[in-house]
Order: C-alpha cells, then sequence, then structure tokens
C-alpha cells in the first residue's frame, strides 16, 4: 500500500478554484434571490 496517494481534483486543476467557484456559486444565488423577491413583492 502507498503512504498516500495523490488525490485528483476534476475539472479544475487546483482545489483553490473549486472553493472560488463555490463562493461565487453562492453569491450569484443570493443576488437572484434577492432580485427575484423584489420583482415579485
Amino acid at each position: 500500500m502507498s503512504v498516500q496517494e495523490e488525490e485528483k481534483v476534476p475539472v479544475f486543476g487546483k482545489w483553490n478554484r473549486w472553493y472560488w467557484f463555490v463562493v461565487v456559486l453562492l453569491v450569484l444565488q443570493i443576488v437572484l434571490f434577492y432580485l427575484f423577491t423584489k420583482h415579485f413583492a
């Protein structure tokens, strides 16, 4: 058995990019929900 197998990141090359992608996606969802709420209020 190997001591440590390197974990492959799908799609993006680094985990840091995944974190930024998730943060941007969540902020986008917050903005969209805010706009929908204002529009249908």
